[in-house]
């Protein structure tokens, strides 16, 4: 008399089949397959297996599917296909994690990369109803959130059709094409875009098959240096010059609120705070006002001019910088500020004949000659 954890598979069987005991596991044998197994949770989740013992003595059991969605004639023919392997010699488990890690696409190393660094990608809706991939630093992140939102552009842009690419097919000729391609309109861009791309074939150099060998031997993106292709790009060192400082004075003082721009005043004095304080781009734009120290004193006596800018509503990182004795307000409805130059270049080409470039000169705030009187 059979055990009553032999049977013939087949559909109604397998539906009639009883829960076990919270906890515990069912191992169901099929009479049909010997090796073909059918393991069930005290959930009822029943997942199709192969165990068998190879030639080497070492068992292995691996997952085929789960029933119903795969049926008791799909799990035969599989099961017969590794039984047969093993009855080789071949270890199956090996060849599976060999196939997935060859399998593994742009996209699976750029989002381990990053999660190996303490960020994951999150799918954020904008108000435009487009949905777009944001990163989100972890507690212990190793990467700051400029260089993790830059990762995830470079995805986006210059390699987003590559995303769905298995990493073993883009080949020498592939990131050669690429890196001229974007060279010609965008030099620092195409360097950027395949300094990330070498990082993420370092990470995936890593992985090793079952042998020990590696699963991306190469670095394709090394023909850039064997060839000599990396683009010389120019450090900006630009400054404001003397006779060009009295029209960016005049730009940023005639920046007032309107309606269709109630952000102008803003702008201002964030660009004076730049030129008074010697604070970098991003240092301002990051500021809040719990942290900064124009409230303990440190910069207002030293730099009187910052006093005046003090006075007014700032809205930079979602908090208003007031006045010493206002309490800082909360920071809904507060955006941040992206981008002051193309308000500036506005006022620059509406005042003065000079070249509307001064305007982006203010991001290094050190001036060449002095400031004109308040």
């Amino acid at each position: 008399m059979p055990s009553p954890s032999r049977l013939r598979f087949n559909k109604t069987s397998l539906e009639r089949l009883s829960l076990p005991t919270r906890g515990k596991r069912a191992t169901y044998y099929d009479t049909e397959v010997l090796g073909l197994q059918l393991r069930v949770t005290d959930r009822g989740v029943k997942s199709f297996c192969v165990f068998r013992r190879s030639k080497r003595r070492n068992p292995e059991r691996i997952t085929i599917g789960r029933f119903p969605s795969l049926s008791v004639e799909q799990a035969r023919s599989k099961a017969k296909r590794y039984l047969a392997d093993l009855g080789e010699g071949i270890s199956v488990s090996a060849r599976l994690r060999n196939e997935s890690l060859i399998g593994k696409t742009l996209d699976d190393i750029h989002r381990e990369y990053l999660s190996s660094r303490g960020v994951s990608i999150v799918a954020v809706k904008r108000k435009d109803g487009k949905v777009v991939e944001r990163p989100e630093l972890g507690p212990n992140a190793k990467l700051k959130f400029f260089t993790a939102r830059d990762y995830v552009k470079i995805m986006n842009r210059q390699f987003a059709d590559w995303r769905t690419k298995p990493i073993v097919a883009i080949t020498r000729d592939m990131v050669e094409a690429r890196h001229r391609e974007y060279t010609v309109f965008f030099p620092a861009e195409a360097n950027r875009a395949m300094r990330y791309l070498r990082a993420l074939f370092v990470f995936a150099s890593d992985y090793r098959d079952s042998n020990g060998e590696a699963v991306v031997p190469d670095n394709p993106v090394r023909r850039l240096s064997a060839k000599r292709l990396w683009n010389r790009v120019e450090r900006r060192t630009r400054y404001i010059e003397p006779e060009q400082l009295r029209d960016w004075w005049n730009a940023v003082q005639s920046l007032k609120n309107k309606p269709q721009y109630p952000s102008r005043e803003v702008l201002r004095d964030y660009l004076l705070l730049l030129l008074f304080t010697g604070l970098r781009r991003n240092e301002a734009l990051c500021l809040q006002w719990e942290t900064s120290t124009f409230n303990a004193g440190r910069y207002a006596p030293s730099i009187p001019r910052i006093v005046r800018i003090t006075s007014y509503r700032w809205d930079v990182t979602c908090w208003t910088l007031c006045a010493a004795d206002a309490a800082p307000p909360t920071a809904s409805g507060c955006s941040r500020i992206r981008s002051p130059a193309n308000e500036l270049l506005i006022r620059i080409d509406k005042l003065s004949t000079s070249s509307p470039r001064v305007a982006s000169r203010s991001r290094h705030t050190t001036c060449a000659g002095p400031l004109p009187q308040l």
